[in-house]
Order: structure tokens, then C-alpha cells, then sequence
């Protein structure tokens, strides 16, 4: 009389093709999931550098004024009269001006962007350059405390 059902043989043989699939599919959705994170970061800090485009268009007179000063100004407290040639703008200035939204989210880090992190407007001999600095790229607690908030 023969029985029904499969061998060990014939499931160690299955478990072991699976386990090989498995080798070979999970670094590659790893890298895919890295790479479309790494894309919606890219967005979300180009979506941010313009909206501070967009500020300094609407805001052209506040803008920094001079290419070989060191002088940093902070948004709100900007003195257009004095030469000056980094301007440094947060993101919940951005917000409160509405800019950009209430929230921004970080694909990185599964979380939203601090209101404290900065992006700096900077004066170049052919016009200006937008940076976000955020705790990616080394903002410090120290300034989200001068800055009025903590993130």
C-alpha cells in the first residue's frame, strides 16, 4: 500500500530553493526600498528649497545683499541696510508664511522634519543658492535653541 504526502527529502529540497530565492529577492528589495526613500527625501528637501525660492521672489529686498561678506543674518530679524551675504530662514518661518505645509514629512527617518531646520539663502556672483540645514546635515540643538524650539 502506498502513502500520500511528500518525503523529508522532497521538503528539504523545497525549503532549501526557497531559502535561494529568498538570498537572491531580499538584498534587491532592500536596495529598491533604499533608493525610493533616498527619492521621496531628494523631493521633500527640493520641495523645500523651493518654497525658500519662493519667499526670496516675494521677499526680493530681504534677500542678502553682498558676495564677500561673512555676515549671516537670521529671518525675521534682517537689517537690509547692513551688507551681509548668508540669510538664514526656518522651516516654520516657511510655514508660518505659508510657503509649505504644516508638516513635512522625512522618509529617512520615518518622521517630519524639524521646524528648526534652517535653509540658507546664500549670495553668489550669479545669484543665490538655497540649502536646507537640518539634523541630516548638521544642525546643532544648540541652534533650535536660539531658534526658539527644540526638535
Amino acid at each position: 500500500m502506498k502513502k500520500k504526502g511528500f518525503t523529508l527529502v522532497e521538503l528539504i529540497g523545497v525549503l532549501v530553493v526557497l531559502g535561494l530565492i529568498g538570498l537572491i529577492a531580499i538584498p534587491t528589495v532592500n536596495s529598491s526600498l533604499k533608493k525610493y526613500k533616498q527619492s521621496l527625501y531628494d523631493d521633500a528637501i527640493k520641495n523645500i528649497e523651493q518654497a525658500a525660492k519662493n519667499w526670496g521672489a516675494d521677499n526680493i529686498g530681504k534677500l542678502p545683499n553682498a558676495i564677500d561678506s561673512s555676515l549671516t543674518m537670521s529671518y525675521p530679524n534682517i537689517d537690509s541696510e547692513q551688507k551681509f551675504s548668508v540669510l538664514k530662514i526656518r522651516i516654520r518661518d516657511l510655514q508660518e508664511a505659508g510657503y509649505i505645509g504644516s508638516e513635512i514629512k522625512n522618509p529617512k527617518k520615518s518622521s517630519n522634519f524639524c521646524n528648526c531646520a534652517i535653509v540658507t539663502i546664500t549670495k553668489t556672483p550669479t545669484g543665490y543658492t538655497y540649502q536646507i540645514l537640518n539634523d541630516d546635515y548638521g544642525i546643532t540643538l544648540l541652534e533650535a535653541d536660539q531658534n526658539g524650539c527644540a526638535c
